[in-house]
């Protein structure tokens, strides 16, 4: 079965579920990265003692900065999702930031920039969606409008009033004709030379 561009459909399905789970790892080593700051696993570090880390560190470093984007943009490509890599990084960083205030570890300082910069991430990942949707219907539209004639007709009782000639632009090509009062089609453009 095929997604009508050639393409198996169990591509794209495959390749969105990996880029889903890589950008769902960013998310989660981001989050718990950020979370737990400056610790160290002796507790102390050349500026003196620190907290000590609870473990896990190295999945987080791991699925934020290895595994995490690699696994992103291997479904990116393996999908050919165009366009929804971003947003779907964007969102799950952004998700992943924003619940470091509801976990038991971090300071105030933790817990504001988790919500600020999720914020961020959250807004500009729906920015980006924004503006693909918009840029696709412009896309669409376009398309369509290709296939209207160039000169739309206009009825006799026109508001220009009787014996005024009414000039109708062209919608993708240059104007060619004008349509008369009494509804009659002059051209405007004569194809002689």
């Amino acid at each position: 079965m095929t997604n009508g561009r050639g393409r198996p459909a169990y591509r794209r399905v495959a390749g969105a579920a990996l880029m889903v789970l890589g950008a769902v790892l960013v998310g989660y080593g981001a989050h718990y990265l950020i979370q737990n700051g400056n610790c160290s696993s002796t507790g102390y570090a050349s500026t003196g003692t620190v907290a000590r880390c609870g473990g896990g560190e190295g999945l987080s470093v791991l699925s934020v900065f290895f595994l995490g984007p690699v696994l992103a943009v291997a479904g990116w490509w393996l999908g050919r999702l165009w366009g929804a890599l971003w947003p779907a990084t964007g969102i799950a960083l952004g998700g992943g930031l924003i619940t470091i205030g509801a976990g038991p570890g971090g300071t105030a300082i933790t817990k504001t920039f988790g919500l600020v910069a999720g914020a961020c991430c959250l807004a500009l990942a729906l920015a980006s969606v924004g503006h693909t949707v918009r840029r696709r219907l412009a896309a669409r539209t376009t398309s369509a409008a290709a296939h209207l004639p160039s000169v739309s007709p206009v009825s006799p009782a026109s508001p220009a009033g009787p014996g005024s000639t009414l000039v109708v632009p062209a919608l993708q090509r240059p104007l060619e004709a004008m349509i008369t009062a009494d509804g009659g089609v002059r051209p405007l453009v004569s194809r002689t030379r």
